[in-house]
């Protein structure tokens, strides 16, 4: 098995693995490259590879820096199977087609993007699937947002494992990671590899006491959220937090906007 490294390496966009073993080719993830023009200009350029001459494509879940360069891919000639969780279907229709029609991208077109949802096989958790002679993949829950996998690829008895994003656990809206099964390598994404984040109870408390204050205040409370689940979760969270009675009932909005290369936000 040859492993090509054509995204995310010094970088946390652009995700995008090339495994090539006999005469398979598998691409795990397809992301946009995001963090300035000179990163973003790249998501117009050639592949490193030959859409065309791909066997499948292995998807971890459904941001747009792991999803954001499919419809180029299906536009330049790839014509296999793209797997991918459910759910990660369902947001990943989400996501490019409000990309495309805020960006209108022209390495693609409208009909590129509805494609990959007709090459597209859903995969369950916890199923080895045959995507080749002598490959498989099982998927496992990553508890990063809905959908979202860790991968293990199978192949002449010998197996590697590609995390994705990983976590951040416990989430309320979201069931735990599992564990890792035994594996020969992993290829392991380490975007907060140097964070560690603050326990659930601390942030509601933090998001409580700053709410609270500001209602004193007679002002009013703007929560930027550029990424869908951090989204869903903070509207999860302030309907507990009012069903609790923690704070008094005040009316709040959920206003979408658009950052470009990253996708809906608040």
């Amino acid at each position: 098995m040859k492993i090509s490294f054509l995204g995310a390496t010094k970088e946390v966009t652009g995700s995008n693995y090339l495994l090539v073993h006999k005469n398979t080719k598998v691409v795990v993830d397809c992301g946009y490259f995001q963090g300035g023009r000179k990163s973003e200009t790249r998501n117009s350029q050639d592949f490193n590879f030959d859409p065309a001459s791909i066997n499948a494509v292995i998807i971890t879940h459904a941001h747009l820096d792991h999803i954001g360069r499919l419809p180029k891919m299906v536009a330049d000639g790839f014509m296999g199977k793209i797997y991918m969780t459910e759910v990660t279907k369902e947001l990943a229709k989400i996501v490019l087609e409000d990309a495309y029609s805020l960006m209108r991208e022209p390495t693609h077109t409208e009909k590129d993007v509805a494609k990959i949802f007709d090459l597209s096989i859903v995969a369950g958790y916890n199923q080895k699937i045959q995507i080749a002679e002598d490959i498989s993949v099982t998927f496992y829950e990553a508890g990063h947002i809905l959908g979202s996998s860790f991968v293990k690829v199978d192949y002449d008895q010998k197996s590697i494992v590609f995390s994705g994003d990983i976590g951040n656990c416990p989430n309320p809206l979201l069931n735990d990671i599992v564990s890792l099964p035994v594996s020969d390598f992993v290829v392991c994404e380490s975007t907060y590899g140097s964070r560690i984040h603050e326990e659930q109870s601390e942030k509601i408390s933090k998001l409580i006491k700053n709410i609270t204050e500001t209602i004193v205040h007679n002002g009013t409370v703007l929560t930027p959220s550029f990424a869908i689940e951090r989204t869903q979760e903070l509207l999860y969270d302030l309907d507990t937090i009012f069903d609790q009675q923690k704070l008094p009932k005040v009316p709040f909005f959920l206003v979408l906007g658009y950052i470009w290369g990253y996708g809906p936000t608040t």
